[in-house]
């Protein structure tokens, strides 16, 4: 569901909640209730022509997370719990990887993938990390961006089955140097 929060006559809803233009200006998200995708368009069109293709991508791939964890039951999950949300950014993580190994997206005719990682995508990952964080209202909490960007790298580097390793714990506050 695509909307702009900027236009009130088309805000999305979810289980029954009408949200108002604050709650869902600048947002990418997934409405466990309801079973629906919701992104404000302006906002990722914004993300796509001043990020990169990649970070518009990797923030669309967060809610899929996110839905893949309510199939697995993810503890948290259903109340935004700070481990379901790095359990989400761990397996967006797996899903780059996956794409950086031709694995994922693969032509079944060819056997060759569709869709690969190019040089500076990652990089455009962690500035669509950092500008949702500030979009979000969050940005001066750096905290939050780092750790978000450190459970991406350990699906990227580790896969999925180090995503669950989420689910049983309270993140804990990245070491500032």
């Amino acid at each position: 569901y695509s909307y702009d929060a900027g236009d009130e006559s088309n805000l999305p809803t979810c289980g029954g909640t009408e949200y108002d233009a604050e709650t869902v200006d600048n947002r990418v998200f997934y409405c466990i209730d309801d079973g629906n995708f919701g992104f404000d368009e302006p906002y990722l069109q914004h993300v796509y022509e001043d990020i990169g293709d990649f970070g518009a991508l990797t923030l669309l791939a967060n809610p899929f997370a996110t839905y893949v964890q309510t199939l697995q039951q993810f503890p948290g999950v259903d109340t935004n719990a700070d481990n379901a949300v790095l359990g989400a950014d761990c397996y967006t993580g797996g899903f780059a990887a996956a794409m950086f190994r031709g694995v994922l997206l693969v032509d079944p005719s060819t056997g060759q993938p569709q869709y690969t990682l190019s040089p500076g995508d990652l990089d455009e990952t962690i500035s669509a990390y950092a500008d949702y964080s500030e979009a979000r209202g969050i940005g001066k909490d750096l905290d939050v961006t780092f750790l978000r960007l450190r459970a991406f790298r350990d699906g990227f580097l580790n896969g999925y089955v180090t995503c669950s390793n989420y689910a049983s714990r309270s993140p804990a506050r990245p070491r500032m140097p």
